[in-house]
């Protein structure tokens, strides 16, 4: 779970979501089994006759595991440049041509079991029983219900051959259904297609047991991406580059955020709704041939993480994956993201409160309602040496109005990645809900107010925009 929760944390950004493991750990070779010659022969494991040599210790490695299919993926290909259909192998071998030389099935797998319009996302799907039906299903979108109806059958076959799978190419909602089913009765159904972490998506039962062997080859296509970019104007980051800057990806949900200073790092990151921070993370940035190492010290937390990192001034980009240089890769929950930027928020100073602000709309516990203008007013006023008061008016609840509180500015966000983590302003106020409630201006020039209470016993909390009065 910390493992998990750290990948989300350090993206700086990273994260997803839910109490899950990390996929089995990326081989090019599978692990070292007993030959055919005195291996144990079941339905699920027998070699054919026909079959290349090469993918029967590929499926002996899921024998005995809850692993019920392998698969992996070649990344996107396409025919912008060309008018003739893609060519996989080519693919493949661009992509990981070591991969294809330890397991030379990959480039044997015949017409008949390469399925798709050949362009899209390129997967290779193994089934660890060679007797078990394989069927593809295209989704077809339905415009009423807005999710795809996989209903139009493009490859079935009884035998559980490796087939080669192009798919979504019209966006990225899954446009493909994969059915797998063994010869014990055993079935699993797949949607491919990579996450936001841009490894493959995993599949797993009520127990959280992969279902899914994914050996993509992920040291393969990182470093690859990695001597891409430095053809493309990238080059290595220096520590002045780090020093003070703040790299951010999203918002809300799906946003990551870190901030170096002197030798530590303060990064925060949000997993599904709930907010992180792990502050003082010591930090260094190494050379190495071919890489910059940035080092970040997670403590009793996660460890020493280490990452390859890349700077593309003029964009302002900052390239960073997991550590390639040592190929001590990890895969799902220990990347940083990609391709993040610097965090171009222009955080209001504590003085733009002052004013008359009129609420727009509230949120309670998810539930957000719009309001009628001059509903409930705020009134700011300073007496510009740092001292703040409040006047809240309720039109309808005239009981729960007050003038004249203090605000007290405190130098700490009002909640993370609201859009102002710099400073909050709480003013005590006691009436049916609560005492507390507390305020900051966001880079959009709305004034936020969060209060929390309990409801027989139940924690509430509510959000407050308002916007100036005109």
């Amino acid at each position: 779970m910390k493992k998990q929760l750290f990948a989300l944390l350090v993206l700086l950004a990273l994260l997803l979501a839910g109490c899950q493991e990390s996929p089995p750990a990326v081989t090019t070779a599978p692990p070292a089994i007993q030959p055919p010659e005195t291996a144990p022969t079941t339905a699920a494991t027998a070699a054919p006759e026909a079959e290349d040599v090469s993918i029967y210790p590929f499926r002996q490695a899921m024998v005995e595991t809850p692993q019920v299919f392998a698969a992996a993926y070649f990344g996107y290909a396409d025919t912008i440049d060309s008018d003739d259909p893609v060519d996989p192998f080519a693919v493949m071998g661009e992509q990981a041509p070591q991969l294809c030389a330890d397991l030379p099935f990959l480039l044997g797998i015949p017409d008949e079991h390469i399925v798709g319009e050949r362009y899209g996302e390129l997967f290779c799907i193994v089934p660890r029983d060679p007797n078990a039906t394989v069927a593809v299903n295209r989704g077809i979108w339905n415009e009423s219900s807005e999710v795809y109806d996989y209903t139009d059958v493009i490859y079935r076959s009884e035998k559980g051959d490796p087939i080669l799978l192009f798919c979504n190419n019209a966006g990225w909602e899954p446009d493909t259904q994969v059915v797998i089913t063994e010869s014990d009765g055993t079935s699993v159904t797949w949607y491919p297609r990579i996450n936001r972490l841009r490894w493959v998506d995993t599949l797993r039962n009520d127990a959280g047991e992969a279902l899914l062997w994914d050996f993509t080859p992920y040291v393969e296509t990182l470093r690859r991406e990695h001597e891409s970019c430095l053809d493309s104007h990238w080059d290595y980051p220096t520590v002045s580059d780090l020093f003070g800057a703040d790299w951010s990806y999203g918002f809300g949900e799906d946003s990551y955020q870190v901030t170096f200073r002197d030798d530590v790092c303060d990064v925060r990151w949000t997993d599904g709704t709930e907010n992180h921070e792990y502050p003082d993370a010591p930090w260094q940035l190494d050379y190495a041939e071919g890489y910059a190492i940035l080092t970040i010290d997670f403590e009793e937390f996660a460890g020493v993480k280490r990452y390859n990192v890349l700077i593309h001034r003029e964009l302002e980009l900052l390239y960073i994956a997991m550590d390639i240089s040592d190929e001590s890769i990890e895969i799902g929950w220990d990347s940083l993201y990609q391709w993040l930027t610097p965090a171009e928020i222009l955080i209001p100073p504590p003085e733009d409160m002052v004013g008359t602000w009129e609420l727009a709309w509230t949120e309670v516990e998810g539930y957000r309602n719009e309001d009628d203008p001059g509903n409930q007013t705020v009134m700011i006023t300073t007496d510009g040496a740092g001292l703040y008061w409040i006047d809240f008016i309720d039109r309808d609840f005239s009981d729960w109005s007050y003038r004249g509180k203090e605000l007290v500015v405190f130098p700490e966000a009002l909640y993370y990645h609201c859009r102002n983590d710099q400073w909050s302003a709480t003013v005590n106020y006691v009436n049916a809900f609560g005492t507390e409630y507390s305020l900051t201006v966001l880079d959009d020039g709305t004034l936020l107010m969060q209060q929390a209470w309990e409801m027989e016993g139940a924690p509430m909390v509510s959000y407050s925009c308002f916007r100036r009065a005109e």
